[in-house]
């Protein structure tokens, strides 16, 4: 690499470790680029706990295969692409490619160009019209212990060195392709393809999701033998697509991606980082004496090229000047090497040859100098480090090598999100059971009796190592309002004495003891009052929406329920963190125990990316017991696609995973009639209900090419088929609704389709007698109809609550509910109880709840209570909250948007949105239409105030001046206008005692006049039958709808290709008079 000066100074900071709820995360930052090394769950909250910012991020580099190391980067693109990001670089195992096809039902940005390296140096070029892919280098395949520069920039080359078990079978696929790969032919079997023709597959998928080319390719040839598609699929663009060719704004679902290779799943990667080399000074003085002349002569040598100069007194009249000779302080660019290996993969690491250039110590390096290394990083478990062999080659790098490990199962379980784990040191001092302090304690992890290197030490969070300049390591200090958490329950208990005297606290004490004084002079605490569910324990383990914040992690909420299990509502990124850091080891054993379903409302990525990592852990914890998971079709394609939660796994284990597909328990409640478990569903007697033969076309789905699968180890769950149709299908999917209600314990179930963006689905369920509680869970959803007829006479109601009531235009067009439409359901549901949880981002803390109507006073109201990470409350101590809710506002009374932490903007753009959720293969062989998820607006900074901001992210925070608001389209921006318009004339009308326009409807006449309702279209273009209710809505005047083009909703859905879209999707518009009041805090709504 030639020798620079430009951008070299560069240092690497760790921003997290192996931990319960993080794994390791390097930040290597330049001058002018940034590089993320390692990208667990929680990366992303990670970023922002720290207020570090990801913008500028050039590459990410996965160091293996497994869950936990790349967890957190369907996240991190989907929020970089939403902050203007227009390329990010993946580097990784074999498998990264596989990895990221199979995000192909919940991700895509078609803004993010993503180029993905998996553990090769190659470029991908790719061309619709032909299905060209041209590599620039060998095969993805490195041979084991072999290095292979896999990236290389201005500032960085990375070598990849590739470790692979020696008892791991070689891919049995062929390495040249014999046959001829066409995705066009029926013929074309994924599971049969060589592997570079399936990795060409991988890669269109791919290509797919983060292209950017939105010409239409072809997806099929159609049989000119064959007859005309006729009625529903005839219309179909997806599984009839006009002359075989479908969008480029969707990746191919038509075939279930084969599991990949035993050794694509257990290749480790050892990454050799160098920057480029050093130039050193010019030095004057040394270049006169060497006779070197003024001007060009000089700049050559500078430029690294020798030159001859005139010299008398050498031979010949000339002599030869090198650069060394005038250029002083240069040398190789400074290296980082960062390690990950296993028990399995370290006899490939010590027989490499490839570190002998690194380790001076070596007796094999031979007479090359060797380079120094000045920082490495050790992700190995504790049986590698401890291991002789392992540490006799840490010390041939020298004692100069600074050596930090980063065990990734023995580890010190420091509370890494402190700010949620202050917040509830505080609020444990109302009420220590419901807000009970996280899981923490100290690793057992020591270097006593070790010969490793005299520099090693264990990673920190905060560490930072300065490259170039070179320095010694250093731990940054957090921020002031960062501070380190104690560890230890002697520590806690110290911390909670120290708030409760502590002066700046005292408001909030007094508050506090008034609160607990309150409560226990209430009759319920003195003689309590026994309802169904009251022993029914709630715990949200993630009560934001979108994104995490340092606050509140996504969407997933755990119920304890006597006599019946355990079930998980929702299970976004980083949920398997959160039950660890609630419950701990112990803990999590027993709740996997009793575990019984895990319910996915709808297939947007803050509602299930988390998903995979609980069954790992759960197989890997020897639980075997039936698990139900109910969710849309797509959560069980990308179950059949993902190795790493079947690898722990037994055949037996993976049998007793059953998936249960919402839709098609969506229409009616399946009622038990009597005690020997009959039930009144019709799809029994008539089970040729939702029930047509797959198209030609699809039958890679099919139940005949699954069970060939089977057998030819391309896929382990299920052996049954999970979409498309038989009547046998059909009974096998009963069956399992039948077993899954008489193990719960249930007398009726019903998953109904609510109003949001693509289909989504809420869960109500009702317990025999003498238990006879019911419990409804909304999901994601409007204020829905549905729901509340499913619901009646709930025992609780947990429904979401994105926005304040001072944002119902927001709140609509996103498909989402406010405080008072949320309540409003749970009234009209006669609920008993009403949970509110999925809160925007924009209310870090505590959202502000709208005062009770005075239409309830005198009248039964339901207990109502909002809710907070980590937080476990017994239903029948709910009613304790409104006692509390005074003091939890005196806490929170100061600004809830900190500095650093702008994730409050994020709600103005759902960066988790996702490919509308096509719910799989429908019975009738139909899919829906969906795009990318492009956000619908963006900021800019005016022409002449500085460089493009990166976005409203919490992670992507970008200082300057204030940005302009930028609408993806002509529609979006005139009901903006239309609505900026008419809060102005209802302002003068007030001011003036009259109408603006003279008329009785102050909507009369506007272009979001209340006219004809826009339709729903029918059917025909959804996957398994009805669409959800029609909401009365507003629709676009002509003028309007002309020329206005496709309106992006914020969930990244293309409105004039999606069948649930159109005006309806338009936000409401309120009545004068209908804006509910506003109070500083919650007491009165939760006031009995």
């Amino acid at each position: 690499m030639a020798p620079s000066n430009s951008h070299s100074n560069w240092h690497v900071r760790c921003v997290s470790v192996p931990g319960p709820d993080t794994d390791l995360s390097l930040h290597v930052v330049f001058d002018n680029a940034r590089f993320l090394f390692g990208c667990g769950e929680a990366t992303q909250r990670a970023f922002v706990q720290k207020r570090l910012g990801l913008r500028g991020l050039n590459a990410i580099f996965l160091p293996n295969s497994e869950s936990r190391t790349r967890g957190g980067l369907p996240g991190v693109l989907m929020t970089a692409a939403d902050a203007g990001l227009d390329r990010v670089d993946v580097v990784g195992p074999p498998d990264t490619s596989h990895y990221l096809a199979t995000l192909r039902t919940s991700v895509m940005r078609q803004v993010l160009h993503l180029s993905y390296s998996p553990g090769e140096a190659r470029e991908l070029i790719f061309r619709r019209d032909r299905f060209v892919v041209e590599p620039h280098c060998t095969s993805v395949y490195a041979a084991p212990g072999t290095a292979e520069v896999v990236y290389q920039t201005p500032n960085l080359t990375v070598k990849a060195v590739t470790l692979i078990p020696s008892s791991v079978y070689p891919d049995p696929r062929p390495e040249n392709p014999a046959e001829d790969w066409d995705p066009t032919l029926p013929s074309f079997r994924p599971p049969q393809l060589s592997r570079p023709n399936l990795e060409r597959w991988r890669q269109m998928i791919v290509d797919d999701l983060f292209g950017r080319d939105v010409r239409p390719r072809p997806i099929y040839k159609p049989d000119p033998q064959a007859p005309a598609p006729s009625g529903k699929q005839a219309t179909n663009p997806f599984v009839h697509p006009p002359n075989g060719f479908i969008n480029a704004m969707r990746a191919d679902q038509r075939y279930l991606l084969p599991l990949p290779s035993e050794v694509e799943q257990a290749t480790d990667l050892v990454y050799i980082c160098q920057a480029p080399d050093v130039r050193g000074k010019f030095d004057v003085a040394r270049a006169n004496a060497l006779r070197v002349p003024n001007g060009p002569a000089r700049g050559r040598l500078v430029r690294g090229e020798s030159l001859e100069v005139d010299d008398p007194s050498a031979p010949g009249g000339k002599r030869t000047v090198r650069p060394e000779d005038c250029l002083v302080g240069g040398g190789p660019g400074a290296v980082f090497i960062l390690v990950s290996c296993t028990p399995d993969t370290l006899p490939a690491l010590l027989s490499s040859e490839e570190f002998h250039a690194y380790q001076p110590l070596s007796p094999m390096r031979g007479e090359t100098e060797a380079l120094e290394v000045h920082m490495m990083v050790h992700r190995v478990p504790r049986v590698v480090w401890r291991d002789p062999r392992y540490q006799a080659w840490m010390n041939l790098f020298g004692a100069r090598t600074q050596h930090f490990i980063a065990d990734p199962e023995d580890y010190a379980n420091d509370a890494y999100f402190t700010s949620t784990a202050w917040n509830t040191v505080q609020l444990s001092l109302i009420n220590w059971d419901i807000f009970p302090f996280p899981y923490v304690g100290n690793g057992s992890s020591r270097f006593e009796g070790d010969t490793l290197p005299p520099n090693t030490s264990f990673l920190v969070p905060n560490l930072q190592v300065k490259m170039h300049p070179a320095g010694q390591a250093e731990v940054l200090p957090n921020h002031e309002k960062d501070r380190s958490v104690p560890n230890n329950p002697k520590a806690i208990e110290s911390a909670r004495t120290e708030a409760f005297l502590s002066d700046n606290m005292e408001p909030y004490v007094k508050a506090c003891v008034k609160a607990r004084d309150a409560s226990f002079r209430d009759p319920r605490f003195r003689t309590p009052r026994t309802f169904p569910g009251d022993d029914i324990i709630v715990t949200t383990l993630g009560t934001g929406s979108a994104l995490p914040s340092k606050y509140r992690n996504v969407s997933a909420t755990h119920l304890d329920i006597p006599g019946t299990g355990g079930i998980l509502l929702d299970c976004g990124e980083g949920t398997l963190g959160q039950l660890r850091r609630r419950f701990g080891p112990d803990g999590v054993r027993r709740l996997y125990s009793d575990l019984k379903m895990i319910f996915i409302s709808h297939m947007h990525a803050d509602h299930h990316l988390g998903l995979h990592a609980i069954l790992e852990d759960r197989f890997k914890a020897r639980f075997t017991s039936p698990l139900y998971i109910l969710g849309p079709s797509r959560i069980a394609m990308g179950m059949q696609e993902t190795a790493t939660w079947q690898k722990p796994a037994s055949d037996e284990a993976l049998e007793n995973v059953r998936f249960i597909n919402t839709f098609r328990t969506q229409k009616e409640p399946i009622v038990t009639i009597d005690d020997n478990a009959s039930y009144n569903s019709t799809f029994e007697t008539d089970e040729s209900q939702h029930i047509e033969k797959l198209p030609a076309n699809l039958l890679g789905l099919s139940a005949e090419n699954i069970y060939e699968d089977f057998l030819n180890g391309a896929r382990r769950w299920p052996l049954e088929e999970t979409v498309g149709g038989s009547v046998a299908v059909n009974r096998a999917h009963w069956s399992t609704v039948y077993r899954m209600i008489k193990d719960l314990g249930l007398w009726s179930f019903h998953t109904p389709m609510v109003e949001h963006r693509g289909r989504a689905f809420g869960l109500v369920i009702q317990a025999r007698k003498p238990a006879e509680w019911k419990i409804v869970y909304s999901g994601d959803t409007m204020p829905c109809d549905a729901l509340v007829e499913a619901g009646k006479n709930a025992t609780l109601l947990i429904h979401e609550a994105t926005l304040e009531d001072d944002k119902p235009e927001v709140a609509a067009v996103k498909g989402h509910s406010t405080f008072s439409q949320a309540i409003d359901v749970g009234r009209r549901m006669k609920a008993r109880n009403i949970l509110l949880n999925h809160f925007s981002q924009r209310y870090p803390k505590v959202p502000k709840l709208p005062a009770p109507s005075p239409d309830e006073e005198g009248s039964a109201r339901p207990i109502i209570s909002i809710s907070f990470d980590l937080m476990s409350i017994k239903l029948g101590e709910m009613w304790k909250m409104a006692y509390y809710m005074d003091a939890i506002s005196e806490l929170f009374a100061e600004s809830e948007a900190e500095e650093g932490d702008n994730s409050a903007e994020a709600v103005e753009h759902d960066v988790n949105a996702s490919v509308e959720d096509e719910e799989g293969l429908a019975n009738d062989g139909k899919t829906r239409s969906s795009t990318s998820g492009t956000t619908a607006s963006k900021q800019v900074y005016t022409k002449g105030h500085g460089r493009k901001a990166s976005g409203t992210s919490p992670a992507f925070k970008t200082k300057g001046p204030t940005p302009i608001k930028v609408y993806a389209n002509k529609a979006e921006k005139r009901v903006a206008r239309t609505l900026r318009q008419q809060a102005r004339k209802r302002a003068e009308s007030e001011a003036s005692g009259g109408s603006p326009d003279g008329s009785t409807d102050k909507r009369e006449g506007s272009p979001l006049s209340r006219g004809p309702v826009a339709k729903r279209p029918k059917s025909d273009e959804g996957l398994e039958g009805p669409q959800s209710p029609q909401t009365e809505t507003p629709a676009l005047s002509k003028d309007d709808q002309k020329g206005a083009g496709p309106v992006k909703s914020d969930e990244g859905l293309d409105e004039s290709q999606s069948p649930e879209a159109g005006p309806s999707a338009l936000p409401k518009v309120e009545k004068k008079g209908q804006e509910p009041l506003k109070i500083p805090f919650m007491t009165q709504i939760l006031r009995l």
